[in-house]
């Protein structure tokens, strides 16, 4: 299945999925992380646990039609209170991908709703507090009260080993209008929650690029119990291999990755092993 080549890369199988950990994917402009945010959302959902994603990014037309290649069907899931979306997508954005409020793309993004969704968005002039909601919507999520699906609370009998994760797309967005240090603390409460409720991790991205990134990155690397640092080559551009990935925090896995997206797969390997 998708993914496969990542999985035993990382030595994980799909039934020992990562529990109580706190996950970051740092990228770049040139080489786009999402795929391991993908992973995660295929691997937890494959195993029947709950997902909630948080798409600051990207909208829930992009994410269905993505996983819909992966074999997944989010409205499915959705139905069996697996799974949660909650559109983030700031104001700003409207105006680019669908047009706006109204007139749309034709494409039947706007307006696309197959299920219930919950909105957040950012205060510009309260971002603290906006952060702070985001916050109580993770703990909840975290203990298996999901934005916007109706069923409440872990089921002890159904759910004993019931594990969750929650994905979010890009803190990037989050950072643009706030600052180093309310991402810090962010990251701080996340952290906390997955040290709580240990059946839940957390997966954020951010893009990792800009010098003046440095020190929050930096941040964010110690804070995390698994790093993914998705780059270009540094030996420059190749057809067969698109970029690289660093993992940290994770025992018995290959340090240093190549990685060649290919169809609807991703396919890692030692460097110099091009498959």
């Amino acid at each position: 299945s998708m993914f496969t080549s990542l999985n035993s890369a990382l030595n994980w199988t799909e039934a020992t999925v990562p529990s109580g950990k706190l996950i970051f994917v740092q990228d770049c402009l040139q080489s786009d992380g999402s795929f391991v945010l993908l992973h995660f959302l295929s691997l937890y959902l494959k195993q029947g646990h709950k997902v909630t994603l948080v798409g600051f990014e990207q909208s829930l037309f992009h994410y269905v039609n993505i996983t819909r290649k992966l074999g997944l069907n989010l409205a499915q899931s959705f139905k069996e209170t697996k799974f949660a979306f909650v559109n983030a997508l700031s104001v700003p954005y409207s105006w680019s991908e669908f047009g706006g409020e109204h007139g749309g793309d034709g494409g039947g993004a706007e307006g696309f709703q197959p299920f219930p969704t919950t909105t957040f968005t950012i205060q510009d002039k309260d971002v603290e507090a906006s952060a702070k909601k985001l916050v109580t919507m993770i703990n909840n999520a975290a203990m298996g009260v999901l934005p916007g699906v109706r069923k409440g609370g872990l089921d002890t009998d159904t759910d004993a080993g019931q594990r969750s994760v929650i994905i979010i797309d890009s803190l990037s967005v989050m950072h643009l209008a706030s600052n180093d240090g309310l991402i810090r603390d962010l990251a701080h409460y996340l952290k906390v929650i997955t040290h709580t409720h240990t059946n839940c991790s957390i997966v954020f991205l951010m893009h990792g690029d800009a010098e003046d990134d440095k020190c929050l990155m930096a941040a964010l690397h110690h804070m995390s119990d698994i790093v993914f640092s998705v780059s270009s080559l540094e030996s420059g551009h190749s057809v067969d291999v698109h970029g690289q990935v660093k993992v940290t925090g994770v025992s018995h896995c290959m340090p240093l990755m190549h990685y060649k997206i290919v169809d609807n797969n991703v396919l890692v390997f030692a460097p110099g092993t091009k498959t």
